[in-house]
């Protein structure tokens, strides 16, 4: 296990040197694979499919080769302020839907064209009172489907002073299954049957009393099938997202005055990922809150702008209809939903 303890001033004096992002040296072209009536909710890819939330709250999964996709199950709601989770392992989904009375009801489900939609997991908070129970992400590579969960528990649930947070990352596949060992994610990636997460913040105090978060400086730690720890990397910063290509891992964090920068690293190690003898790094708008990392580098959105990070100088390369839902980069593809015009369109866009 090495840890890693990153970006000193001169490293971040550098960075705010770079020069403005470049445009792409040759034009790229991006294809519409879908087009809904109305708008798309959510959007996940996974190598040669990509799954969606669509008009009508039906989950979709379509093989790339196929013309036509199939209605897995459903994601209807009846609590519409909600941003739904999906993700992708092969052709299996993993979704959410929710429900609201006196508290806010989670469901999370599971299905494929060959595996009938199932419930494999239930959770529910209350708006205002710190404890309950949260969904902490859901993420899909290859055979591995998985989803975190917090459970925040108060000393006194009248006059909460001290807070204790549990929770486990779940395995999907006909059913959750927990895996042992690892703690309560605040953030969760997968690649390759790794598991790369970042813990929610516990125990914590009056006044810091909320819903989960994650910790100033926490590390980001990487897991191998069994439970077993890889490596652990600590930034400058509060990490905001991670994405796992195994042995790349994409770590976007932010500094104590509010600077966000995405940071390359070697997942076997914790050290930086080189590219021809430099690390890879380089700040972005504080706006930027999701990330995706494949062979050719990462993927970020900058309102509709999309960017790629390769070097030390992110690329635009497309300027969707509207921001992206989704983004994600597999392989040398990417992917993402855009709604303009009470329309919903899936696009992908291979690099060369």
């Amino acid at each position: 296990m090495k840890r890693v303890h990153v970006l000193g001033l001169a490293f971040a004096a550098f960075a705010c040197a770079l020069p403005a992002a470049a445009s792409p040296p040759t034009p790229l072209r991006a294809k519409t694979l879908v087009t809904e009536g109305g708008h798309i909710h959510a959007f996940a890819q996974d190598a040669g499919a990509v799954a969606w939330v669509g008009h009508d709250y039906a989950v979709h999964v379509r093989r790339l080769t196929a013309k036509h996709g199939s209605v897995v199950g459903s994601a209807s709601s009846g609590y519409t302020t909600v941003v739904w989770q999906l993700a992708l392992a092969k052709t299996q989904a993993l979704w959410t839907s929710y429900d609201a009375g006196n508290f806010i009801y989670t469901t999370v489900h599971t299905g494929s064209p060959t595996l009938r939609e199932r419930a494999v997991f239930s959770l529910s908070f209350m708006p205002g009172p710190a404890w309950g129970s949260w969904l902490a992400g859901v993420a899909g590579d290859g055979s591995t489907l998985v989803f975190g969960t917090v459970n925040q528990s108060c000393d006194v649930e009248w006059n909460c002073r001290r807070l204790d947070v549990t929770g486990a990352v779940e395995r999907v596949g006909a059913k959750a299954t927990a895996v042992v060992g690892l703690p309560s994610p605040y953030l969760l990636a997968t690649s390759s049957g790794r598991i790369a997460l970042v813990p929610a913040k516990t125990p914590r105090f009056f006044p810091d009393v909320g819903p989960p978060r994650v910790a100033e400086y926490a590390p980001v730690q990487i897991y191998d099938s069994t439970g077993q720890l890889i490596s652990t990397i600590v930034a400058d910063g509060t990490p905001r997202a991670i994405s796992l290509d195994w042995p790349k891992l994409a770590l976007l964090f932010e500094f104590v005055d509010g600077r966000r920068q995405i940071q390359l690293y070697d997942a076997r190690t914790g050290g930086y990922w080189f590219n021809n003898g430099a690390a890879v790094f380089a700040r972005v708008p504080e706006t930027v809150k999701r990330i995706s990392v494949g062979v050719p580098g990462t993927v970020y959105s900058v309102g509709n702008a999309i960017y790629l990070l390769r070097r030390q100088q992110a690329q635009l390369i497309w300027r969707a209809g509207s921001a992206p839902i989704g983004l994600s980069l597999e392989g040398r593809q990417i992917a993402w939903a855009e709604n303009a015009h009470n329309r919903g369109q899936i696009k992908v866009l291979n690099l060369p």
